[in-house]
């Protein structure tokens, strides 16, 4: 499959079109953000690493749109890879059933890093590497209908990192649909922007439900 629909939107047009082939991006993370956004990438014809350590479970199925009843109790990047490849059998997705650590971290290089673990600890962790590597890197944190997108595609400062900090507890307050849906947009304009040549860094919080959203350049 080949996906023509870009060249017909005239912000990206065809010689856009042409700059965002062949690109490879790591999706960390196939919860219902990361498994939203590495769909979408599956359909622009992105290449994908996927790296997640967990399994599909049932209370989780209303938000993980790419899995299927079948798939419950079975590895997430394992089924994730099956289901793309027959979304769109041209892109290359390379898949890792991984918990990540400081031995491992080599397996989410790329040309740029989606962080969509939620979890503070591999945060750290990834966004330590991508800096060291000068790999772009965009680290999403989200509960119940806040969010926070960091967009390091330069070196940035612990301080700028530490903003990410905490936007609540998912098992407390659940993530709304909405939310979902507004950070797989905020991410897809955030990497098809870098590799159409905006590489500056970003700082980006909101509220879904309160209809807030707030852009600060790095």
């Amino acid at each position: 499959m080949k996906t023509i629909h870009r060249a017909q939107f005239e912000k990206i047009g065809e010689e856009g079109d042409d700059k965002l082939k062949d690109h490879t991006v790591t999706v960390l993370g196939l919860g219902s953000v990361g498994s939203q956004v590495a769909e979408s990438l599956t359909r622009e014809d992105f290449n994908l690493r996927l790296v997640d350590k967990g399994r599909v479970e049932a209370f989780d199925m209303g938000r993980l749109g790419i899995f299927q009843e079948e798939d419950i109790t079975k590895f997430k990047v394992k089924q994730a890879k099956r289901r793309l490849e027959i979304i769109n059998p041209e892109v290359k997705i390379r898949s890792f059933h991984e918990e990540l650590n400081e031995q491992n971290i080599f397996l989410i290089e790329s040309e740029m890093v989606i962080d969509a673990t939620n979890q503070p600890e591999i945060n750290e962790l990834v966004f330590k590497h991508c800096q060291e590597k000068k790999i772009p890197l965009i680290v999403v944190r989200y509960s119940g209908s806040k969010l926070k997108l960091l967009v390091a595609n330069k070196k940035i400062t612990n301080k700028d990192f530490d903003w990410i900090g905490d936007v609540g507890n998912v098992t407390q307050e659940g993530v709304y649909s909405g939310l979902v849906i507004m950070l797989n947009a905020l991410l897809m304009t955030r990497i098809f922007k870098f590799f159409l040549g905006d590489t500056l860094s970003y700082k980006i919080s909101g509220d879904t439900w309160e209809t807030k959203l707030k852009l600060e350049k790095l």
